[in-house]
């Protein structure tokens, strides 16, 4: 337009008609590029005469194993209250990729397994992956808002894309189902979940500091001494192997009053109360996060640390 608008004989038709020509030409460059790159993908990745992988019962099983494996780390680390959720696609909805019976297929693959190991799941429409349905594992924080906080997702769209493929049992090119996991999911965030979830009373196996030591007075040091030795050879095995405890001794001239309360505000989940009557019977007054108090003999020390929890 400004081409035919403009006058032939001037300075500002000669840019305009440089103008137009080099954007016509970027253009032509671009849709040339463009419909090879689409022949090259077509007649490369999206091979005909590879079959896309089928395989329940290899995929089921795949999923029963993380599913226990869901279990076992919720379960350790003290997280409970969670449930899954089975995010499907929403095809009114131009956003997900693949043939719809793979996608069926996939989702009627996870919801089985769910089934089958009765656990807990409710079904969302439009919260799938755009490469396939995933199975998300759901919890509520402090404030009473869900949050999704890991996540298993089967992807059936970019091993095609891709052109990873391999040779089944007939000797013939398979593309794989891949399966995204991620059990805890962002490591800080799971961590901040523990955290709200516990109130700050982490696993004995886990606690930053797993022990204090609390002197009555100076007359027990040498007391105190012992129990630093036995505490030193004590090593966890479970669920964290070579877990060497971590611990501290609290010998200031202060109150054993002000030092449990120091010791309960940051969540220690053993105290070992020390004083010159259990020097002399050669016991220890323990007390435990929860409020707990026993009295045992010094060579019960070692025992009584491997099963606290």
């Amino acid at each position: 337009v400004i081409c035919l608008t403009a006058s032939t004989n001037s300075v500002a038709a000669r840019d305009a008609f440089t103008a137009c020509s080099l954007t016509l030409t970027v253009i032509i460059i671009i849709r040339v590029v463009h419909a090879f790159l689409i022949f090259v993908y077509e007649a490369n990745v999206l091979n005909p005469r590879v079959k896309k992988a089928k395989l329940d019962a290899e995929l089921k099983d795949e999923f029963k194993d993380l599913l226990t494996f869901f279990s076992e780390i919720y379960e350790t680390t003290g997280v409970d209250g969670y449930w899954f959720r089975l995010s499907l696609p929403d095809f009114s909805k131009d956003k997900y990729a693949g043939d719809k019976e793979r996608w069926e297929w996939a989702a009627n693959s996870i919801r089985a397994c769910l089934e089958e190991s009765g656990a807990e799941f409710v079904e969302v429409m439009d919260e799938a992956a755009f490469y396939g349905p995933k199975l998300d594992v759901q919890i509520k924080n402090v404030a009473g808002k869900e949050d999704s906080i890991a996540t298993v997702q089967i992807d059936i769209v970019v091993p095609e894309r891709m052109g990873i493929s391999y040779k089944n049992d007939e000797d013939e090119d398979v593309y794989p189902v891949v399966i995204h996991k991620s059990i805890m999911g962002a490591f800080e965030r799971f961590m901040g979940f523990l955290l709200e979830q516990t109130n700050g009373h982490l696993p004995f196996w886990l606690a930053p500091e797993q022990i204090r030591i609390l002197s009555i007075n100076d007359t027990v040091t040498d007391y105190i001494a012992e129990i630093k030795q036995v505490i030193n050879e004590v090593v966890l095995m479970s669920p964290l192997k070579y877990n060497e405890i971590r611990f501290s001794i609290d010998d200031r001239n202060e109150s054993l009053g002000r030092k449990i309360k120091e010791a309960q505000n940051l969540k220690i989940p053993l105290m070992i109360i020390v004083g010159p009557r259990d020097k002399q019977n050669r016991s220890l007054s323990l007390r435990y996060g929860d409020g707990k108090e026993e009295t045992i003999e010094f060579d019960a020390l070692s025992e009584a640390i491997k099963t606290t929890n």
